[in-house]
């Protein structure tokens, strides 16, 4: 049977929530992801009759620039081997091409991914910065709704960065909470800093006010390969992976 690249039914969630659990593990995010981000105007996927793979993608900015930020690209473990995911990564290039997109984002998952998706015509073009540090002194700190998150990280995010909002926030306030010092913004859950945007130096005092030793915060900065893009070249920030 001919494989078809669509956009989902409303009748085929199930069988598209099914895939993510599998792929991604459950734990509620499944749940979440479906709540906060999932949209069938923004997923493509991969049918032969049944469903066999799926990517999502969040509408972003960069400069102006209408861009895509490709996101849970997944394929069945009993069809994987035969060229499904692949067809359909292609398929939804040539989607979001006609869609307006001028910039393509992705995260890979491992650092093996790279050479994958650069296949697909892919550079690395963003680096992120990841600091084990200590708390020190607390520093006063304000919780933040995910609307003055958003607010505040857009006027600190460094130049030529990728500008993430709506959907992309909804579903990280769903495992993360939003914080602000005097000089600086985070996006924490755990002893995770997701992303800590402003003055680096605030972020031992932040550790501190949230009762932590220890923290692993990312911020902008060279750093290990984090993004790949099409349609764009680096170095671009683009700090929420949504991992």
């Amino acid at each position: 049977m001919t494989i078809e690249f669509r956009q989902p039914r409303p009748e085929e969630e199930a069988p598209l929530r099914a895939l993510f659990t599998e792929a991604f593990g459950d734990g509620g995010f499944t749940d979440l992801f479906f709540r906060t981000g999932y949209a069938p105007a923004r997923c493509l996927t991969a049918f032969d009759g049944a469903l066999l793979a799926a990517l999502h993608w969040f509408d972003c900015s960069l400069e102006g620039q209408k861009a895509a930020y490709i996101y849970g690209i997944a394929a069945f473990k009993r069809c994987r081997g035969r060229g499904v995911g692949s067809a359909l990564i292609r398929a939804a290039l040539e989607e979001l091409e006609k869609r307006g997109y001028e910039a393509i984002f992705l995260v890979p998952a491992e650092t093996s991914l790279f050479g994958y998706y650069e296949r697909f015509g892919f550079r690395a073009v963003s680096t992120i910065r990841e600091l084990t540090l200590s708390a020190t002194a607390p520093l006063p700190l304000k919780k933040l709704t995910t609307g003055e998150y958003a607010a505040a990280r857009k006027k600190l995010l460094p130049a030529h960065s990728l500008l993430q909002e709506g959907p992309c926030l909804a579903l990280l306030s769903g495992y993360a909470d939003f914080y602000a010092t005097d000089r600086a913004v985070a996006a924490v859950s755990g002893d995770m800093v997701w992303e800590l945007l402003g003055e680096i130096s605030d972020a031992p005092g932040l550790i501190a006010a949230l009762g932590l030793p220890t923290a692993t915060v990312r911020t902008p900065g060279p750093g290990r390969p984090f993004a790949m893009a099409l349609g764009t070249d680096g170095p671009i920030y683009l700090g929420l992976a949504l991992d």
